[in-house]
Protein backbone atom coordinates (compact mmCIF):
# COMPACT_ATOMS: atom_id res chain seq x y z
CA UNK A 1 0.00 0.00 0.00
CA UNK A 2 2.81 2.32 1.29
CA UNK A 3 4.63 1.34 -2.27
CA UNK A 4 1.92 2.51 -4.75
CA UNK A 5 1.01 5.87 -2.60
CA UNK A 6 5.18 6.52 -3.09
CA UNK A 7 4.79 5.58 -6.85
CA UNK A 8 0.77 7.67 -7.54
CA UNK A 9 3.07 10.56 -5.58
CA UNK A 10 5.92 10.66 -8.03
CA UNK A 11 3.41 10.29 -10.91
CA UNK A 12 1.52 13.10 -9.63
CA UNK A 13 4.74 15.45 -9.71
CA UNK A 14 5.34 13.97 -12.99
CA UNK A 15 1.83 15.22 -14.12
CA UNK A 16 2.40 18.06 -12.65
CA UNK A 17 5.66 19.19 -14.24
CA UNK A 18 4.91 18.49 -17.69
CA UNK A 19 1.58 20.85 -17.00
CA UNK A 20 4.22 23.64 -16.16
CA UNK A 21 6.34 22.69 -19.09
CA UNK A 22 3.63 22.58 -21.36
CA UNK A 23 2.48 26.40 -19.84
CA UNK A 24 5.93 27.50 -20.14
CA UNK A 25 5.42 26.91 -23.96
CA UNK A 26 2.77 28.77 -24.31
CA UNK A 27 4.59 32.10 -22.38
CA UNK A 28 7.50 32.01 -24.22
CA UNK A 29 7.38 33.33 -27.91
CA UNK A 30 10.41 33.20 -29.90
CA UNK A 31 9.60 35.29 -32.98
CA UNK A 32 8.52 38.42 -29.72
CA UNK A 33 12.46 37.65 -28.41
CA UNK A 34 13.92 37.60 -31.83
CA UNK A 35 12.01 40.98 -32.38
CA UNK A 36 13.13 42.42 -29.20
CA UNK A 37 16.92 41.22 -30.01
CA UNK A 38 16.60 43.53 -32.90
CA UNK A 39 15.38 46.13 -31.66
CA UNK A 40 17.75 45.90 -28.32
CA UNK A 41 20.39 45.88 -30.93
CA UNK A 42 18.87 49.05 -32.82
CA UNK A 43 18.46 50.81 -29.51
CA UNK A 44 21.58 50.27 -27.87
CA UNK A 45 23.45 51.64 -31.22
CA UNK A 46 27.06 52.73 -29.98
CA UNK A 47 26.89 51.48 -26.54
CA UNK A 48 27.87 47.85 -27.13
CA UNK A 49 27.50 44.92 -29.95
CA UNK A 50 24.75 42.76 -28.88
CA UNK A 51 25.73 40.16 -31.73
CA UNK A 52 28.59 39.58 -29.43
CA UNK A 53 26.34 37.95 -26.55
CA UNK A 54 27.23 34.70 -25.73
CA UNK A 55 25.10 34.63 -22.87
CA UNK A 56 21.60 36.04 -21.90
CA UNK A 57 23.36 37.84 -18.74
CA UNK A 58 25.38 39.11 -21.04
CA UNK A 59 22.25 40.62 -22.99
CA UNK A 60 20.98 41.85 -19.65
CA UNK A 61 24.16 43.86 -18.39
CA UNK A 62 24.61 45.23 -21.95
CA UNK A 63 21.11 46.33 -21.99
CA UNK A 64 21.07 47.44 -18.50
CA UNK A 65 24.61 49.50 -18.81
CA UNK A 66 23.28 51.25 -22.46
CA UNK A 67 19.87 52.39 -20.71
CA UNK A 68 22.24 53.87 -17.14
CA UNK A 69 24.10 55.84 -19.92
CA UNK A 70 21.10 56.91 -21.91
CA UNK A 71 19.09 58.27 -19.47
CA UNK A 72 22.20 60.33 -18.13
CA UNK A 73 23.07 61.76 -21.64
CA UNK A 74 18.94 62.60 -21.89
CA UNK A 75 17.95 63.06 -18.64
CA UNK A 76 14.59 61.70 -19.20
CA UNK A 77 12.93 58.34 -19.75
CA UNK A 78 12.93 56.71 -22.71
CA UNK A 79 9.76 54.35 -23.74
CA UNK A 80 11.43 52.07 -25.85
CA UNK A 81 14.12 51.64 -23.61
CA UNK A 82 11.98 50.88 -20.70
CA UNK A 83 10.00 48.90 -23.57
CA UNK A 84 13.26 46.77 -23.77
CA UNK A 85 14.09 46.54 -20.26
CA UNK A 86 10.38 45.37 -19.50
CA UNK A 87 11.23 42.89 -21.63
CA UNK A 88 14.60 41.13 -20.76
CA UNK A 89 13.54 41.49 -16.85
CA UNK A 90 10.41 39.37 -17.44
CA UNK A 91 13.11 36.77 -19.65
CA UNK A 92 15.61 36.70 -16.66
CA UNK A 93 12.31 35.80 -14.70
CA UNK A 94 11.53 33.21 -17.16
CA UNK A 95 15.10 32.10 -16.61
CA UNK A 96 14.55 31.52 -13.24
CA UNK A 97 11.34 29.62 -13.59
CA UNK A 98 13.34 27.31 -15.96
CA UNK A 99 15.96 26.53 -13.30
CA UNK A 100 13.76 26.45 -10.63
CA UNK A 101 11.47 23.39 -12.77
CA UNK A 102 14.90 21.53 -13.68
CA UNK A 103 15.31 22.02 -9.23
CA UNK A 104 12.58 21.03 -9.11
CA UNK A 105 12.53 18.01 -11.07
CA UNK A 106 15.63 16.65 -9.14
CA UNK A 107 13.89 17.44 -5.67
CA UNK A 108 10.93 15.50 -6.22
CA UNK A 109 10.92 13.60 -9.11
CA UNK A 110 15.01 12.32 -9.92
CA UNK A 111 16.02 12.46 -5.83
CA UNK A 112 13.04 9.97 -4.70
CA UNK A 113 13.35 7.43 -7.77
CA UNK A 114 17.27 7.32 -7.52
CA UNK A 115 16.81 6.66 -3.21
CA UNK A 116 14.44 3.67 -4.55
CA UNK A 117 16.60 2.33 -7.21
CA UNK A 118 19.16 2.12 -4.25
CA UNK A 119 16.94 0.66 -1.88
CA UNK A 120 15.69 -1.95 -4.39
CA UNK A 121 19.56 -2.52 -4.88
CA UNK A 122 20.33 -2.75 -1.18
CA UNK A 123 22.39 0.29 -1.56
CA UNK A 124 20.58 1.81 1.32
CA UNK A 125 19.29 5.54 1.52
CA UNK A 126 21.25 8.19 -1.23
CA UNK A 127 23.76 9.63 0.75
CA UNK A 128 22.95 13.29 -0.71
CA UNK A 129 24.35 16.40 0.45
CA UNK A 130 21.37 19.06 0.77
CA UNK A 131 23.26 22.49 -0.66
CA UNK A 132 21.21 25.54 -1.60
CA UNK A 133 20.99 26.41 -5.23
CA UNK A 134 23.08 29.42 -4.70
CA UNK A 135 25.92 27.40 -3.18
CA UNK A 136 25.67 25.17 -6.35
CA UNK A 137 25.82 27.33 -9.09
CA UNK A 138 28.19 30.60 -9.84
CA UNK A 139 27.35 33.79 -8.01
CA UNK A 140 27.09 35.26 -11.38
CA UNK A 141 24.63 33.40 -12.57
CA UNK A 142 20.91 35.00 -12.28
CA UNK A 143 20.40 32.33 -9.15
CA UNK A 144 22.34 34.21 -6.68
CA UNK A 145 21.45 36.57 -4.85
CA UNK A 146 24.16 39.01 -6.13
CA UNK A 147 23.24 39.61 -9.64
CA UNK A 148 20.53 41.62 -8.95
CA UNK A 149 17.84 39.58 -11.03
CA UNK A 150 14.35 40.23 -9.98
CA UNK A 151 11.82 37.01 -10.56
CA UNK A 152 8.62 38.72 -9.69
CA UNK A 153 7.01 38.81 -13.31
CA UNK A 154 6.44 34.97 -13.76
CA UNK A 155 5.63 34.25 -9.69
CA UNK A 156 2.75 32.14 -10.74
CA UNK A 157 4.42 30.08 -12.11
CA UNK A 158 7.27 29.40 -9.29
CA UNK A 159 5.11 29.94 -5.77
CA UNK A 160 5.25 26.25 -4.97
CA UNK A 161 8.81 25.68 -5.56
CA UNK A 162 11.23 25.48 -3.31
CA UNK A 163 14.70 27.64 -4.06
CA UNK A 164 16.81 25.51 -1.72
CA UNK A 165 16.61 22.20 -3.71
CA UNK A 166 18.02 18.56 -2.91
CA UNK A 167 21.44 18.49 -5.02
CA UNK A 168 22.01 15.66 -7.50
CA UNK A 169 24.95 13.06 -6.66
CA UNK A 170 26.35 13.67 -9.92
CA UNK A 171 29.16 11.36 -9.07
CA UNK A 172 26.96 8.62 -8.34
CA UNK A 173 28.44 5.54 -9.67
CA UNK A 174 25.22 3.19 -10.76
CA UNK A 175 27.25 0.46 -11.55
CA UNK A 176 28.09 -0.07 -7.96
CA UNK A 177 27.51 -3.18 -5.78
CA UNK A 178 25.87 -4.76 -9.32
CA UNK A 179 24.70 -8.41 -9.25
CA UNK A 180 27.80 -10.58 -9.93
CA UNK A 181 28.01 -11.68 -13.72
CA UNK A 182 27.07 -15.70 -12.40
CA UNK A 183 23.51 -13.74 -11.47
CA UNK A 184 23.38 -12.25 -15.27
CA UNK A 185 23.94 -15.36 -16.93
CA UNK A 186 21.27 -17.28 -15.30
CA UNK A 187 18.39 -14.49 -15.94
CA UNK A 188 17.00 -16.77 -18.40
CA UNK A 189 16.95 -19.71 -16.51
CA UNK A 190 14.83 -18.12 -13.45
CA UNK A 191 12.63 -15.61 -13.98
CA UNK A 192 12.53 -14.52 -10.06
CA UNK A 193 16.63 -13.67 -10.59
CA UNK A 194 15.96 -11.44 -13.51
CA UNK A 195 13.17 -9.89 -11.52
CA UNK A 196 14.93 -9.35 -8.32
CA UNK A 197 18.71 -8.55 -10.14
CA UNK A 198 18.19 -7.09 -13.64
CA UNK A 199 17.96 -3.42 -13.37
CA UNK A 200 19.99 -3.05 -16.70
CA UNK A 201 17.01 -0.98 -18.35
CA UNK A 202 16.42 0.98 -14.99
CA UNK A 203 20.43 1.95 -15.03
CA UNK A 204 20.03 2.77 -19.19
CA UNK A 205 16.76 5.25 -17.98
CA UNK A 206 18.92 6.58 -14.87
CA UNK A 207 22.56 7.49 -17.00
CA UNK A 208 19.83 9.05 -19.92
CA UNK A 209 18.35 11.40 -16.94
CA UNK A 210 21.67 12.16 -15.47
CA UNK A 211 23.28 13.38 -18.80
CA UNK A 212 20.32 15.51 -19.41
CA UNK A 213 20.29 17.26 -15.64
CA UNK A 214 24.17 17.62 -16.31
CA UNK A 215 23.58 19.70 -19.73
CA UNK A 216 20.91 21.46 -18.17
CA UNK A 217 23.05 22.43 -14.79
CA UNK A 218 25.87 23.89 -17.31
CA UNK A 219 23.33 25.31 -19.69
CA UNK A 220 21.98 27.20 -17.18
CA UNK A 221 24.77 28.39 -15.88
CA UNK A 222 26.19 31.51 -16.06
CA UNK A 223 29.13 31.08 -18.37
CA UNK A 224 28.85 31.31 -21.95
CA UNK A 225 26.46 28.83 -23.73
CA UNK A 226 27.79 25.66 -25.16
CA UNK A 227 25.95 24.96 -28.31
CA UNK A 228 27.26 21.24 -28.06
CA UNK A 229 24.61 20.77 -25.27
CA UNK A 230 22.12 21.62 -27.48
CA UNK A 231 19.27 18.81 -28.53
CA UNK A 232 19.08 18.17 -31.89
CA UNK A 233 15.49 18.78 -31.53
CA UNK A 234 15.41 22.46 -30.68
CA UNK A 235 17.38 23.67 -33.85
CA UNK A 236 13.92 23.37 -35.94
CA UNK A 237 12.25 25.87 -33.21
CA UNK A 238 15.13 28.68 -34.43
CA UNK A 239 16.32 27.49 -37.83
CA UNK A 240 14.17 30.34 -39.52
CA UNK A 241 15.58 33.26 -37.36
CA UNK A 242 17.62 35.70 -39.46
CA UNK A 243 19.87 36.07 -36.46
CA UNK A 244 23.91 35.56 -36.18
CA UNK A 245 25.46 33.36 -34.07
CA UNK A 246 26.35 33.83 -30.90
CA UNK A 247 23.05 35.64 -29.91
CA UNK A 248 21.37 32.78 -31.63
CA UNK A 249 22.02 30.61 -29.36
CA UNK A 250 20.41 32.68 -26.17
CA UNK A 251 17.49 32.87 -28.42
CA UNK A 252 17.53 28.30 -28.99
CA UNK A 253 18.29 28.19 -25.06
CA UNK A 254 14.84 28.49 -24.16
CA UNK A 255 13.24 25.82 -26.31
CA UNK A 256 16.28 23.91 -25.62
CA UNK A 257 15.58 23.32 -21.83
CA UNK A 258 11.53 22.52 -21.98
CA UNK A 259 12.80 19.61 -24.41
CA UNK A 260 15.09 18.81 -22.13
CA UNK A 261 13.01 18.90 -19.39
CA UNK A 262 9.89 16.74 -21.16
CA UNK A 263 12.25 14.06 -22.38
CA UNK A 264 13.66 13.84 -18.37
CA UNK A 265 9.01 13.73 -17.94
CA UNK A 266 9.07 11.27 -20.14
CA UNK A 267 11.76 8.61 -18.81
CA UNK A 268 10.31 9.76 -14.80
CA UNK A 269 7.55 8.12 -16.35
CA UNK A 270 9.50 4.89 -17.95
CA UNK A 271 11.21 4.41 -14.60
CA UNK A 272 8.31 4.25 -12.58
CA UNK A 273 7.03 1.81 -14.73
CA UNK A 274 10.02 -0.33 -14.97
CA UNK A 275 9.98 0.20 -11.13
CA UNK A 276 6.35 -1.56 -11.04
CA UNK A 277 7.51 -4.49 -12.33
CA UNK A 278 10.19 -5.10 -9.29
CA UNK A 279 9.57 -6.68 -6.18
CA UNK A 280 9.58 -4.30 -3.19
CA UNK A 281 7.97 -5.82 -0.41
CA UNK A 282 11.06 -8.02 1.90
CA UNK A 283 8.75 -10.92 2.81
CA UNK A 284 7.98 -11.12 -1.10
CA UNK A 285 12.02 -10.59 -1.91
CA UNK A 286 13.06 -13.24 0.93
CA UNK A 287 10.48 -16.30 -0.74
CA UNK A 288 11.76 -15.82 -4.19
CA UNK A 289 15.21 -15.75 -3.36
CA UNK A 290 14.28 -19.32 -0.52
CA UNK A 291 12.86 -20.62 -3.80
CA UNK A 292 15.88 -19.62 -6.16
CA UNK A 293 18.23 -21.21 -3.43
CA UNK A 294 16.36 -24.29 -2.94
CA UNK A 295 16.55 -24.44 -6.92
CA UNK A 296 20.28 -23.97 -7.23
CA UNK A 297 21.19 -25.83 -4.28
CA UNK A 298 19.47 -29.16 -5.58
CA UNK A 299 20.58 -28.62 -8.96
CA UNK A 300 24.16 -27.55 -7.38
CA UNK A 301 24.12 -31.34 -6.07
CA UNK A 302 23.01 -32.63 -9.56
CA UNK A 303 25.68 -31.22 -11.10
CA UNK A 304 28.59 -32.41 -8.80
CA UNK A 305 27.19 -35.81 -9.39
CA UNK A 306 27.34 -35.83 -12.73
CA UNK A 307 30.71 -34.39 -12.37
CA UNK A 308 32.07 -37.24 -10.76
CA UNK A 309 30.12 -39.78 -12.82
CA UNK A 310 32.26 -38.16 -15.93
CA UNK A 311 35.51 -38.14 -13.96
CA UNK A 312 35.28 -41.55 -13.32
CA UNK A 313 34.47 -42.34 -17.24
CA UNK A 314 37.29 -40.03 -17.71
CA UNK A 315 39.81 -41.80 -15.88
CA UNK A 316 38.89 -45.33 -16.83
CA UNK A 317 39.10 -43.95 -20.76
CA UNK A 318 42.29 -42.50 -20.41
CA UNK A 319 44.22 -45.25 -18.62
CA UNK A 320 41.90 -47.71 -22.09
CA UNK A 321 43.84 -44.94 -24.15
CA UNK A 322 47.05 -45.30 -22.30
CA UNK A 323 47.01 -49.17 -23.21
CA UNK A 324 46.31 -48.99 -26.65
CA UNK A 325 48.91 -46.28 -26.83
CA UNK A 326 51.53 -48.94 -25.32
CA UNK A 327 50.31 -51.35 -27.92
CA UNK A 328 50.44 -48.99 -30.91
CA UNK A 329 54.05 -48.11 -29.84
CA UNK A 330 55.06 -51.92 -29.07
CA UNK A 331 56.07 -52.94 -32.76
CA UNK A 332 58.52 -49.77 -32.70
CA UNK A 333 59.96 -51.03 -29.20
CA UNK A 334 60.02 -54.75 -30.95
CA UNK A 335 62.20 -53.46 -34.18
CA UNK A 336 64.68 -51.74 -31.38
CA UNK A 337 65.09 -54.84 -29.77
CA UNK A 338 65.11 -57.09 -33.02
CA UNK A 339 67.97 -54.25 -34.65
CA UNK A 340 69.85 -54.94 -31.37
CA UNK A 341 69.60 -58.79 -31.45
CA UNK A 342 70.79 -58.58 -34.51
CA UNK A 343 73.94 -56.57 -33.45
CA UNK A 344 74.65 -58.91 -30.99
CA UNK A 345 74.70 -62.25 -32.99
CA UNK A 346 76.55 -60.62 -35.17
CA UNK A 347 79.28 -59.96 -32.55
CA UNK A 348 79.18 -62.97 -31.08
CA UNK A 349 79.68 -64.61 -34.73
CA UNK A 350 82.80 -62.47 -34.97
CA UNK A 351 83.97 -63.36 -31.89
CA UNK A 352 83.28 -67.27 -32.83
CA UNK A 353 85.01 -66.60 -36.44
CA UNK A 354 87.92 -65.46 -34.49
CA UNK A 355 88.04 -68.86 -31.46
CA UNK A 356 87.68 -70.42 -34.73
CA UNK A 357 90.74 -69.38 -36.43
CA UNK A 358 92.43 -69.58 -33.05
CA UNK A 359 91.42 -73.53 -32.62
CA UNK A 360 93.07 -74.32 -36.06
CA UNK A 361 95.86 -72.60 -34.80
CA UNK A 362 96.43 -74.47 -31.59
CA UNK A 363 95.96 -77.53 -33.71
CA UNK A 364 98.61 -76.49 -35.96
CA UNK A 365 101.10 -75.46 -32.77
CA UNK A 366 100.28 -79.02 -31.44
CA UNK A 367 101.10 -81.18 -34.42
CA UNK A 368 104.61 -79.31 -34.58
CA UNK A 369 105.18 -80.06 -30.89
CA UNK A 370 104.20 -83.96 -31.16
CA UNK A 371 106.71 -83.75 -33.90
CA UNK A 372 109.53 -82.49 -32.33
CA UNK A 373 108.38 -84.42 -29.08
CA UNK A 374 108.13 -81.00 -26.91
CA UNK A 375 105.93 -82.65 -23.91
CA UNK A 376 105.68 -79.65 -21.65
CA UNK A 377 104.61 -77.44 -24.49
CA UNK A 378 102.27 -80.14 -26.12
CA UNK A 379 100.72 -79.99 -22.41
CA UNK A 380 99.97 -76.35 -22.54
CA UNK A 381 98.70 -76.20 -26.27
CA UNK A 382 96.30 -79.19 -25.29
CA UNK A 383 94.86 -77.13 -22.12
CA UNK A 384 94.79 -73.77 -24.50
CA UNK A 385 92.89 -76.02 -26.77
CA UNK A 386 90.54 -77.34 -24.51
CA UNK A 387 90.08 -73.35 -23.28
CA UNK A 388 89.45 -72.95 -26.77
CA UNK A 389 86.64 -75.47 -26.93
CA UNK A 390 84.86 -74.17 -24.10
CA UNK A 391 84.95 -70.57 -25.91
CA UNK A 392 83.52 -72.10 -29.10
CA UNK A 393 81.19 -74.09 -27.54
CA UNK A 394 79.57 -71.05 -25.23
CA UNK A 395 79.49 -68.45 -28.00
CA UNK A 396 77.90 -71.34 -29.93
CA UNK A 397 75.09 -71.78 -27.27
CA UNK A 398 74.87 -67.88 -26.56
CA UNK A 399 74.25 -67.38 -30.71
CA UNK A 400 71.71 -70.16 -31.07
CA UNK A 401 69.72 -68.82 -27.89
CA UNK A 402 69.79 -65.11 -29.41
CA UNK A 403 68.77 -66.35 -32.68
CA UNK A 404 65.96 -68.26 -30.92
CA UNK A 405 64.66 -65.17 -29.46
CA UNK A 406 64.99 -63.08 -32.49
CA UNK A 407 62.87 -65.96 -34.18
CA UNK A 408 60.38 -65.50 -31.61
CA UNK A 409 60.47 -61.51 -31.37
CA UNK A 410 60.17 -61.67 -35.49
CA UNK A 411 57.07 -64.33 -35.26
CA UNK A 412 55.62 -61.51 -32.32
CA UNK A 413 56.68 -58.18 -34.70
CA UNK A 414 55.14 -59.46 -37.54
CA UNK A 415 52.02 -60.16 -35.38
CA UNK A 416 51.87 -56.59 -33.55
CA UNK A 417 52.34 -55.04 -37.54
CA UNK A 418 48.98 -56.89 -38.91
CA UNK A 419 47.20 -55.64 -35.45
CA UNK A 420 48.88 -52.46 -35.41
CA UNK A 421 46.01 -50.82 -38.00
CA UNK A 422 43.19 -51.64 -35.34
CA UNK A 423 45.57 -50.65 -32.55
CA UNK A 424 45.58 -46.92 -34.58
CA UNK A 425 41.46 -47.10 -35.10
CA UNK A 426 41.39 -47.96 -31.15
CA UNK A 427 43.53 -45.60 -30.22
CA UNK A 428 42.20 -42.41 -32.31
CA UNK A 429 38.73 -43.85 -31.29
CA UNK A 430 39.68 -43.75 -27.64
CA UNK A 431 41.07 -40.12 -28.03
CA UNK A 432 38.23 -38.84 -29.29
CA UNK A 433 36.16 -40.01 -26.70
CA UNK A 434 39.03 -38.41 -24.50
CA UNK A 435 38.52 -35.28 -25.76
CA UNK A 436 34.69 -35.12 -25.74
CA UNK A 437 34.55 -36.26 -21.83
CA UNK A 438 37.21 -33.54 -20.73
CA UNK A 439 35.04 -30.57 -23.07
CA UNK A 440 32.12 -32.06 -21.18
CA UNK A 441 33.48 -32.04 -18.04
CA UNK A 442 34.96 -28.71 -18.13
CA UNK A 443 31.28 -27.32 -19.28
CA UNK A 444 30.14 -28.58 -16.17
CA UNK A 445 32.93 -28.01 -13.88
CA UNK A 446 32.23 -23.99 -15.15
CA UNK A 447 28.53 -24.85 -14.56
CA UNK A 448 28.98 -25.66 -11.12
CA UNK A 449 31.57 -22.77 -10.52
CA UNK A 450 29.04 -20.37 -12.24
CA UNK A 451 26.08 -21.78 -9.43
CA UNK A 452 28.07 -22.09 -6.50
CA UNK A 453 28.80 -18.52 -7.08
CA UNK A 454 25.42 -17.72 -7.84
CA UNK A 455 24.85 -19.50 -4.98
CA UNK A 456 27.01 -17.95 -2.25
CA UNK A 457 25.61 -14.31 -3.93
CA UNK A 458 21.69 -15.12 -3.40
CA UNK A 459 22.62 -16.28 0.23
CA UNK A 460 24.87 -13.27 1.22
CA UNK A 461 21.51 -11.20 0.11
CA UNK A 462 19.25 -13.81 2.02
CA UNK A 463 21.63 -12.50 5.37
CA UNK A 464 21.23 -9.02 4.22
CA UNK A 465 17.58 -8.74 4.25
CA UNK A 466 17.11 -11.04 7.68
CA UNK A 467 19.42 -8.40 9.18
CA UNK A 468 17.73 -5.59 8.39
CA UNK A 469 14.40 -7.04 9.17
CA UNK A 470 15.76 -7.61 12.97
CA UNK A 471 17.42 -4.19 12.56
CA UNK A 472 14.01 -2.59 12.29
CA UNK A 473 11.99 -1.73 15.69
Amino acid sequence: MAEQCHQQLICGHIQSLEEKITLCKEKISLPLMARMIANCSILIGGYGNLQHCRSLRHIWSLVEEATSLRRTVQRGKDPDFDMVLLYFDWAFSFYLCLGTLVDTFKRQIYQPLLEKYQEQRGLGKAKVDRLTLSSRRSQLSPFSSDSGFSATSSGQLVTDMDTNMTSVPSGYDITQQRPCAAIGQLYGEYEELKELYDFKEIEQTLERIQSLLSSLDILLSSGDIDEDLFSPDSFATISHFMIKQPVLNVLRLFPDVLIKLEKAAWLANKWVRLNESKTNSVMEKLEKLTKVERALSTRVNKVKTEVNVMEERLEKQVLELNSYLVREQKAGEMKIALYELDTKIALLKTELGNVRHEKKQIKHYIFLASRKNQSASLKQLENHYRRNQLQRYSLAVRISSLSYQRAIMQDDLKTELNLNPSYVAFTNSSQEICDELETSLNAKCREETLLQRALVFIREDQQSLLSNMKAKP
